[in-house]
């Protein structure tokens, strides 16, 4: 497991843009601009990448917590987003 410690890093900053319309929904679209932010985010502390959602916009169930999965494979059922 990747630990991100705000002792070695003290800040990141990113950019990247996705269409409003398309991330309201709440679908593939909002699961794709998640993921674009997060992988940008994550290479600031040194992570190659967000394993959680794909840039296709898919949802990694397999990197959850175990806690969490039932509520991210329910919602993502619930509005069409595809799981690996």
């Amino acid at each position: 497991m990747q630990v991100i410690s705000p002792l070695a890093w003290s800040g990141a900053g990113g950019h990247g843009s996705t269409l409003l319309d398309g991330t309201a929904v709440g679908g593939t679209q909002l699961v794709q601009g998640a993921a674009a932010a997060l992988s940008d985010l994550y290479q600031h502390f040194g992570v190659v990448e967000a394993s959680q959602l794909t840039l296709d916009g898919q949802v990694n169930l397999a990197s959850w917590l175990p806690a969490s999965r039932d509520r991210v494979r329910t919602w993502a059922q619930r509005v069409g987003v595809g799981m690996t």
